[in-house]
C-alpha cells in the first residue's frame, strides 16, 4: 500500500494546479454543456473547498470530464480511486482510470499506470508493459517517467540492460529541466556505458543541473572541471 501511495503522491504534484476565477456554479455550467476542460476545473475547486461532500462532487465532475475525454479528469479520477478518498478505494479501477488518461496523451497517467505495472498494484505485475506506459509518458513530456524508463533499462530486473535507451530516456528527461537527468546522464558521459567517454558534454550537464538549481550539480560540475584540466 505504501507504494501505492507513492504513486498517488506523484501524480498530485504534477496536476495542473491553476483554479480558474469564474465561481463554482460557473465553472460547473460549463461542465455540463460538455467542456471536459471545465469538469476537470470544477473538480479540483471542489477538492480545494474540502469536506466529504466536496471530495464526492469532485469524483463526479471528474468521472464526468474523463466520458468527455480530459485526460486530466480521468487521471484525478484515478487518483481518487487509488487512495479510496470520496469513493471506495479501487486500484483496478485507478489503473484504468490512468490508462485511459495516459492514451489521451497525459503523461501523468502513464506514469501512474506504469508505476502500478511495474510493482504489481491492483494489476498483474508487468515489467516490460510498465516500461511502455513509461516510453509514452516520457514521450508526453512527463520527466519523472523518463527517469523510471532509465531505471529499468540500467537494471537486469527491469526490461534488459539497454544503455542506449537508457541514455535516451535521461537525454529526454534533462532536456525536460529535470536535474536528475541531467546528472545521471552526466555520469554515462563520465564514466559509460552506454554512451561515448565525452568529459566535456558530463561537465556541460553537471553545470545545467548546477543552474537549475541542483547543489549535487554544482558539486559534481566543480569536481569534474578540475579533473578535466
Amino acid at each position: 500500500m505504501k507504494s501505492c501511495r507513492r504513486v498517488l503522491l506523484a501524480a498530485l504534484l504534477l496536476l495542473p494546479a491553476h483554479l480558474p476565477a469564474q465561481s463554482l456554479d460557473e465553472v460547473v455550467s460549463g461542465c455540463g454543456a460538455g467542456d471536459g476542460a471545465a469538469c476537470f476545473a470544477a473538480g479540483r475547486m471542489a477538492e480545494a473547498a474540502r469536506g466529504t461532500s466536496a471530495a464526492t462532487q469532485a469524483a463526479s465532475l471528474y468521472a464526468q470530464g474523463c466520458s468527455l475525454g480530459n485526460a486530466d479528469s480521468c487521471v484525478a479520477r484515478g487518483m481518487l480511486l487509488l487512495a479510496g478518498v470520496a469513493l471506495p478505494q479501487d486500484l483496478g479501477g485507478a489503473a484504468a482510470m490512468f490508462r485511459q488518461g495516459c492514451e489521451l496523451g497525459n503523461g501523468r497517467g502513464c506514469y501512474a499506470i506504469g508505476g502500478m505495472l511495474v510493482q504489481g498494484n491492483g494489476v498483474q505485475s508487468d515489467i516490460r508493459a510498465g516500461a511502455v506506459y513509461y516510453q509514452k509518458g516520457c514521450d508526453a513530456g512527463d520527466a519523472a517517467s523518463c527517469l523510471q524508463l532509465a531505471m529499468l533499462c540500467n537494471t537486469v530486473n527491469g526490461v534488459g540492460i539497454n544503455y542506449p535507451r537508457a541514455a535516451a530516456a535521461l537525454t529526454r528527461a534533462c532536456d525536460l529541466n529535470n536535474t536528475t537527468g541531467c546528472i545521471n546522464l552526466a555520469q554515462m558521459y563520465q564514466y559509460g556505458p552506454g554512451v561515448p567517454i565525452d568529459l566535456a558534454r558530463a561537465i556541460q550537464l553537471y553545470r545545467k543541473a548546477c543552474d537549475i538549481g541542483n547543489t549535487n550539480g554544482c558539486n559534481l560540475w566543480a569536481a569534474a572541471t578540475v579533473s578535466n584540466r
